[in-house]
């Protein structure tokens, strides 16, 4: 492979991934849920998480170390519903479906210490991410009409629960 060919797989992958880490890190850090958080004298170290964003699950810990740090993980699933549980067995690097996995002081990869500890070959889960990115608005709007939809649900399920009782405490009462 020519010198010319190499260099240019390097910043198409450097671009990606940096497209990929950007998004993420802005993704977790207004829809993320924070798993830790540690403050100390000199740095505050913070994991978040994210499940089953149209068939993603991230992981994002920041501020690893005084000087920085960052890992960022992606796992593709399609299909397939992830739990919290999940993700305990899934901050495993061993994970078939972990397609990236890298660790950065620098948003842009350009320094010592940023490295690439995995990235999945094949084109199917770039391809996805790159939709992601397109449709993360309307991804976002139907993820909260769903949990508006569970909290109705569950507001109605509750009323009905309480209809239920109260017309069994007055039977009890009137001996019916």
């Amino acid at each position: 492979m020519e010198t010319n060919d190499i260099e240019a797989k390097i910043q198409q992958r450097r671009k990606f991934t940096v497209k990929v880490l950007g998004f993420v890190e802005q993704l977790l850090l207004k829809e993320g849920t924070i798993v830790s958080r540690d403050e100390s004298s000199d740095h505050t170290h913070v994991v978040r998480r994210l499940l089953n964003f149209a068939d993603f699950s991230f992981y994002y810990s920041c501020g690893e170390t005084y000087c920085g740090g960052n890992t960022i993980r992606v796992w593709h699933h399609p299909g397939t519903e992830k739990t919290a549980d999940d993700m305990m067995t899934y901050l495993r690097r061993d994970r078939n479906d972990l397609v990236l996995d890298v660790h950065y002081n620098s948003l842009q990869m350009s320094g010592n210490g940023d490295e690439i500890n995995l990235f999945e070959k094949g084109d199917s889960w770039q391809d996805a991410i790159q939709q992601v990115m397109k449709t993360k608005r309307r991804i976002l709007a139907d993820r909260k009409r769903v949990a508006a939809r569970a909290v109705r649900d569950a507001r109605t399920r509750q009323n009905a629960e309480a209809h239920e009782a109260r017309v069994l405490a007055e039977a009890v009462r009137l001996r019916i």
